[in-house]
């Protein structure tokens, strides 16, 4: 695993962002370790923190991907329109008549057909660069080498290092190191992975609710979002579970934050014509 975390920070774009983050989480830390009379949680404090102001900076890019998801909710009748218009010819002239026609509608309505994908990519982005990070933190965060080792818990959480997988395997020896008894520490791995299933479904969820397109049955994306419900919920389980207890505070929050922005902004969308 130390093999995979070098080579993640030294990957292109990656490995500088991953310095980046530290920078900030170092930052974040500090004025933690300042303001808090324990140092019981400082790592995951610090993570949570990180989370939220990443994501507040991300907001101009999360207001335009819902702008332009609700704006596909009312394409969606001219788009499905062309697509039966062309169904039954499969030549290339007609494929790409189609093509042309549909491009018209997006250029109407001023969106793309790619325009909620650059903020999903940066978030993955941002969730590659924070691997290095909380899994080696002592080397982005100097102050923990010298701290105790409290810092690391949080919770019930022993080790923000250790995976849920490796709380299942190595239970025994950890609830000697921590004094954490095995039945906490097995429902501890049990919640976080459960916990990032239900926020990914919910975000997704609500996602669909607000654009609309959950309740169109002509959208030809009904399909593909319904599996997507599955899968990505899946996915999220499969990350946290076999990741850093770090990762999966990130990944859980970041959820709860993306719900609570959907709803602000949509409010506020609401009220633009």
């Amino acid at each position: 695993m130390e093999g995979v975390v070098l080579t993640a920070a030294n990957w292109p774009i990656i490995g500088q962002i991953a310095d980046l983050l530290g920078i900030v989480m170092n930052f974040i830390y500090e004025i933690l370790d300042k303001l808090l009379p324990s140092d019981v949680g400082l790592v995951g404090l610090s993570i949570i923190l990180y989370t939220i102001i990443v994501y507040m900076i991300m907001m101009p890019l999360t207001i335009k991907q819902q702008r332009t998801s609700k704006m596909t909710s009312v394409m969606n009748p001219e788009l499905t329109a062309i697509r039966k218009k062309y169904q039954n010819k499969r030549d290339q002239a007609s494929q790409l008549k189609m093509n042309e026609e549909m491009q018209q509608v997006y250029d109407k309505y001023g969106t793309s057909m790619t325009g909620g994908c650059l903020t999903m990519a940066i978030q993955m982005v941002l969730l590659f660069a924070l691997y290095p990070v909380v899994y080696d933190m002592e080397s982005y965060v100097p102050a923990i080498k010298n701290a105790a080792g409290d810092v690391q818990k949080f919770l019930t959480i022993p080790d923000l290092s250790l995976s849920p997988m490796q709380m299942f395997s190595e239970r025994a020896e950890i609830s000697s190191q921590f004094g954490v008894s095995s039945v906490i520490l097995i429902v501890t791995a049990i919640a976080l992975p459960a916990l990032s299933v239900l926020t990914q479904y919910l975000s997704m969820r609500l996602s669909q609710a607000i654009s609309g397109q959950a309740m169109d049955k002509d959208n030809p994306m009904a399909g593909t979002m319904k599996t997507m419900n599955i899968t990505m919920p899946l996915m999220s389980l499969f990350f946290v579970i076999s990741l850093p207890a770090g990762l999966g505070i990130y990944w859980i929050i970041s959820a709860v934050v993306r719900c609570i922005q959907q709803v602000i902004i949509n409010s506020h969308l609401k009220k633009m014509s």
